[in-house]
């Protein structure tokens, strides 16, 4: 075909966005690639117009835009470096492989080389044509998962819990602030004393002391984070809602139950207004919060993140420190610094408020010690937990004592801040959403071998009066709410029998109890 029209460049760019997406289409929401498509079908648009204007070639001007195109995504090419030879490079490293990419990509757009091509408009065709096959899969995941997630999505919010909705009442006068920590990962105290050896009664000792009730037998009920946050925020168990859910493993709907909570519904109902300080990922984020705190800028999302990542532009946010939502160890740290420090400044807001902060430590990757020094892992960057971990059982153990202990110092200064800032006395839940991984796999029960590892939560509760009377040493997640309702709210819900469900990372919503099958100990490796 001669003089074949040049859209290669333009299908790679949208490629660029939709190769993200397929790799984890039930965790984003689909609306978020129209943008970055948007944004870079543009970009390449101004590239191939200028070119072409300079050239007076269009077909050579298309070769060369793909190539720049190949040049900006470089991060694809070093994740398959990174994972072929094991190794983590650092900036330097970085700017020799662009440069080396570069250079061979120069090479192949220059003009000795386009003067051996005697057949351009072929070369235009096949490239063509790779694109609109490279592009297939990942428009396919798209179609199935954005038609998929809508449905769901829509059935989530018209039943986000099986519990009927509450109505709850209080003095406007005295209505408390409420504070919702999420510490990942942070294990009970007997389990970390007998398997990790290590001694937690300092901390646990400090919040006693400073009026908190802790529950010394606390399990979560369920071992995945989103499963657990919609526990406890809908304050009724999973297992006949996820039902209908069982053939899929898409999380939108875990999402939708946590970002429109029973919970946040009834309290924003009588005035409450909710802040969210999100982490860097997707799970848990209250986008829709009246206020909202994140450390990156607010215009950039989580994909916006990932897409970053496999660009050029990654080596120098990785390198300089800038506050774009790329994964690193790097933003990793300094967003669990961030959130800490944050929710020191939340209570002076005018409430009452719903505080929801997820921070995800002492969860792997370990990126800080116990005198808040960076800590930097020596494999590419990874929240991967249980068998996932890249290390051994000892690198776990030893990374996650480090992490717990800055944690701990950051907890005793953000609780004394709360406590001395709030205008009332406030309600505040410190709670694990599950316990560490050293030992957990996240595929079968049946090849599991410390259940009392993943289970064995940290649960700690203040209340304005310390009445705790209502609270009991092994109270789950999933009847938080229950009692602060019933003793703040004036609710009479009825307590829940405190069971324990496995579910895997693959079948989010099929569940096993457990709860006879947790034992005290563990094995070894």
């Amino acid at each position: 075909m001669k003089n074949p029209i040049v859209f290669h460049p333009f299908f790679f760019a949208i490629y660029a966005v939709l190769g993200v997406y397929a790799q984890r289409p039930q965790e984003i929401p689909v609306q978020w690639v129209i943008r970055p498509i948007v944004f870079l079908l543009l970009v390449t648009w101004l590239i191939y117009l200028a070119l072409a204007k300079g050239m007076k070639d269009k077909q050579r001007a298309g070769f060369i835009t793909t190539l720049i195109l190949a040049w900006i995504f470089a991060g694809h090419l070093r994740n398959v470096i990174i994972s072929t030879f094991s190794f983590n490079p650092n900036f330097l490293l970085d700017l020799l492989l662009l440069a080396a990419w570069g250079a061979f990509l120069a090479f192949l757009g220059s003009k000795r080389v386009w003067a051996r091509i005697k057949l351009p408009e072929m070369l235009t065709n096949f490239l063509n044509i790779t694109s609109w096959v490279v592009i297939l899969l990942p428009t396919y995941f798209v179609i199935v998962f954005s038609s998929q997630t809508i449905k769901q999505a829509a059935a989530a919010r018209d039943s986000a819990t099986v519990a009927a909705p509450v109505a709850l009442s209080a003095n406007e006068a005295t209505r408390p602030d409420i504070y919702v920590v999420i510490l990942d990962a942070y294990g009970r105290e007997d389990f970390l004393s007998k398997v990790f050896a290590y001694d937690n009664r300092e901390f646990t000792d400090f919040l006693r002391a400073r009026g908190f009730y802790v529950a010394e037998q606390s399990r979560t009920n369920y071992p995945q984070t989103q499963l657990s946050l919609s526990a406890l925020f809908n304050f009724t168990y999973l297992n006949d809602w996820a039902q209908k859910y069982e053939g899929t493993n898409n999380r939108v709907p875990l999402t939708e139950t946590i970002r429109h909570s029973e919970a946040r519904r009834a309290l924003e109902e009588i005035g409450y207004r909710t802040v969210s300080i999100p982490n860097s990922t997707l799970i848990g984020d209250l986008e829709d919060s009246a206020i909202r705190l994140p450390m990156t800028v607010p215009w950039l999302n989580q994909f916006d993140g990932l897409v970053i990542a496999t660009s050029a532009l990654d080596v120098f946010i990785r390198a300089f420190d800038w506050s774009l939502p790329a994964p690193s160890y790097d933003m990793h740290r300094r967003t669990i610094e961030y959130q800490f420090q944050t929710l020191q400044t939340v209570p002076p807001l005018p409430g009452p408020k719903l505080v929801f902060v997820h921070i995800l430590a002492p969860h792997p990757p370990f990126v800080l010690d116990a005198g808040s020094n960076p800590l930097e892992p020596a494999t590419p960057y990874t929240l991967a937990d249980g068998g996932g971990f890249p290390g051994s059982v000892e690198d776990y153990q030893a990374g996650y004592t480090q992490e717990i202990r800055y944690v701990n110092a950051q907890l005793m200064q953000t609780v004394e801040a709360i406590l001395a800032n709030s205008a009332t006395p406030p309600i505040i839940i410190l709670q694990g959403d599950h316990g560490p991984g050293s030992r957990f796999g996240m595929l079968r029960v049946e090849a599991e071998n410390c259940l009392w590892e993943r289970y064995s939560i940290l649960n700690a509760y203040y209340f304005p009066d310390q009445n705790y009377e209502k609270l009991y040493p092994y109270i789950t997640p999933v009847n938080s709410f229950r009692v602060i309702f019933n003793t703040y709210f004036g609710t009479d819900l009825p307590l829940l029998e405190d069971k324990n469900y496995y579910a895997s990372y693959a079948t989010p919503y099929k569940f096993e109890e457990v709860t006879a099958r947790i034992g005290d100990s563990c094995l070894t490796p």
